[in-house]
């Protein structure tokens, strides 16, 4: 007779048989995330949309690091997937951009006026602008915590949540826009960062000895989305 294996659900902490927990409905090979995790979540973000966006939504409004933290440690059957949700909303940041965008356009037309903005390339998709400084952030506080236990692909994932979190702060900034004809980016890249900081002194757990560390990673993120930003277009080189 063929012994079943207990399994020990790392969302809920239920011991079950089976390739699902009875409990929770959490997979049972929940594994560590590695490339093969971005490889297969892919295809299946972008042909699947999973239960949990409001969850996750509000997780990482209230508990960004704790959230992420348990996800990375198992706890993800109540989470929508990370690159689903990310392409969700950075989506839906371009589409409320393109719209406001074309109703400014409209506007000042009616008026006899000709609008004035940034036409490079990444200031008319801002988002696939974040996207792509993803991986560059990701191996940022890679190198900086690489004491810790979490690997490129967990900082990949830990960035990715963050990153798709901003994307709510974009689509303000686009409506502020619309109504203001132009905004300030330096209020909101300093509450980007703040939430940066936050979520990194809730991921790593010991805060007062990681303080030095978060503030480190942070200014080498800054520097380096300045010089991102300057390298697309976005903002004046800050070199000049």
């Amino acid at each position: 007779m063929k012994k079943h294996t207990i399994i020990h659900c790392k969302n809920c902490g239920h011991n079950f048989h089976g390739n699902y927990c009875p409990e929770c409905g959490q997979n049972a090979h929940t594994e560590r995330i590695d490339s093969h995790f971005f490889l297969h979540d892919i295809p299946h973000s972008v042909l699947h949309i999973d239960k949990g966006f409001f969850f996750t939504f509000k997780e990482l409004i209230v508990r960004p690091g704790h959230a992420i933290r348990e996800y990375l440690d198992g706890k993800r059957a109540r989470h929508f997937r990370p690159l689903a949700y990310l392409l969700l909303l950075s989506t839906l940041s371009a589409l409320v951009q393109k719209a406001c965008l074309y109703l400014m356009q409209k506007e000042y037309l009616a008026r006899g006026l000709k609008i004035a903005y940034n036409q490079s390339f990444f200031s008319q998709y801002i988002s696939l602008f974040f996207i792509l400084m993803i991986p560059i952030m990701s191996g940022a506080s890679w190198f900086v915590f690489r004491y810790q236990k979490y690997n490129f692909w967990e900082h990949l994932l830990l960035e990715t949540f963050i990153v798709a979190q901003f994307n709510i702060v974009l689509i303000v900034i686009h409506i502020v826009s619309y109504f203001n004809g132009s905004t300030s980016f330096t209020p909101y890249f300093i509450f980007y960062f703040s939430y940066i900081g936050f979520t990194y002194a809730q991921f790593y757990v010991k805060v007062r000895r990681e303080a030095l560390l978060i503030i480190v990673c942070i200014f080498i993120q800054v520097m380096l989305y300045i010089t991102g930003l300057s390298l697309a277009g976005i903002m004046t080189k800050w070199w000049e």
